[in-house]
């Protein structure tokens, strides 16, 4: 009764040198061609993900504006009946406003900024090392 361990050393002793070779010359080549395909679906399958979070965030980004105009809008009208004049319920709003402008533009560079740049290093750095 032949084991399987046998059939393969018979299999093995009836191949010749050069038609091993050609063999694994073939199997190499395959192999490399699956790797290739692998890595280019990998790729392909990260770009698509990276795309849906960019549409899902630019799609969410302009629901909240839309939203926040409104509630800003409701502001100026509530800020108008209380203050009996248009002008200034309107006008606190836009203070208010310039006041977030300047705000942010004071503190983007000394929090902002590098809390976003570390933030995507680390991430970067992160999808690196498990990629390698």
């Amino acid at each position: 009764m032949k084991t399987q361990e046998d059939e393969l050393r018979q299999e093995l002793d009836s191949v010749d040198g050069y038609s091993a070779i050609k063999q694994v010359a073939t199997h190499l080549g395959e192999y490399t061609k699956l790797k290739l395909e692998y890595h280019s679906l990998d790729s392909a399958e990260k770009v698509g993900s990276g795309i849906s979070s960019a549409v899902f965030i630019v799609v969410t980004l302009i629901l909240a504006l839309l939203a926040y105009f409104f509630v800003m809008l409701f502001a100026g009208f509530a800020l108008s009946y209380y203050t009996d004049s248009a002008m200034t319920g309107f006008g606190i709003i836009a203070g208010f406003h310039v006041f977030l402008l300047l705000l942010y533009a004071l503190i983007h560079k000394l929090f902002i900024k590098k809390t976003i740049t570390d933030t995507i290093m680390v991430k970067a750095l992160k999808a690196i090392k498990k990629d390698g």
